[in-house]
């Protein structure tokens, strides 16, 4: 959308990178329109550090990689941010350390994290037609902000 085009066209002037500059994706964490905006506001206060997700790709090439930059959207499809991805690893769900999980800035502990993450990966696999395992591999995509509103 056009708002997305020159938030992404402001960010490339104003870090003198060239206009052919891609982006990897333009997304907006969580699904419901509550948990958008909750998760915004901690990745603006970079509370929020982690993207975990499956690691379920077509192909390899579809997999984020160190340095790609993303647009993140609220729950209007209105940016609010360029994150870039510092570092990717793929983990056993059941592997996932708290050292990863606090990244997210969602969960106190593990426990609670595995908890909630069980629930996500299992509604998500619902639509995505997956099916959650304790061992399921999931990709640990950390990043930071680069640019916001």
């Amino acid at each position: 959308n056009e708002k997305q085009q020159q938030f992404w066209e402001a960010f490339l002037q104003t870090n003198q990178y060239d206009k052919n500059t891609k982006c990897f994706e333009v997304f907006s964490f969580g699904y419901s329109k509550e948990l958008i905006k909750e998760l915004s506001h901690l990745v603006l206060s970079d509370k929020k550090q982690l993207q975990p997700g499956i690691a379920v790709y077509p192909r390899l090439e579809d997999q984020p990689k160190v340095n790609d930059f993303s647009l993140v959207i609220d729950e209007n499809q209105d940016p609010i941010a360029i994150i870039q991805t510092t570092s990717t690893q793929i983990k056993p769900f059941n592997q996932v350390d708290f050292e990863f999980a606090y990244l997210e800035g969602e969960d106190e502990n593990i426990e609670s994290w595995r908890e909630n993450h069980k629930k996500f990966f299992s509604e998500e696999g619902q639509r995505l037609n997956y099916s959650f395992s304790e061992d399921m591999l999931v990709l640990l995509e950390t990043f930071m902000v680069v640019y916001q509103k």
